[in-house]
């Protein structure tokens, strides 16, 4: 029984052994995706803080907005005099491109 438990023990060092290593070998080329995010999450929230909006307002809009994109446009509708109707037709067509994720039926082929 004590053979049972060294071999499942070495199994299991073995396996964290290559996922530590394969998380430090696939760090450095992650490095650019985030200098990427970074800036336009710093970006984001100085065009935010420049239209008056609060702290809270992109910070939850980067929580429950979907596209990147729309963030900034939605920026610039909620400093104007808000109509609905246009924030629903400007998210549909500008969100267009991710319809084929949410209806896949619709695009492809029986």
């Amino acid at each position: 029984m004590e053979g049972v438990r060294v071999k499942q023990t070495r199994i299991c060092e073995r396996h964290g052994n290559q996922a530590a290593g394969a998380l430090r070998a696939a760090f450095p080329f992650t490095l650019p995706v985030l200098a990427g995010y970074m800036f336009l999450g710093f970006s984001y929230g100085l065009y935010a803080h420049s239209a008056g909006l609060a702290f809270w307002y992109p910070v939850s809009m980067a929580a429950l907005v979907y596209g990147g994109s729309l963030e900034f446009v939605l920026v610039s509708m909620l400093c104007a005099p808000f109509s609905p109707v246009t924030v629903f037709v400007a998210a549909l067509v500008i969100q267009a491109d991710r319809l084929e994720e949410v209806f896949p039926d619709l695009w492809h082929e029986r």
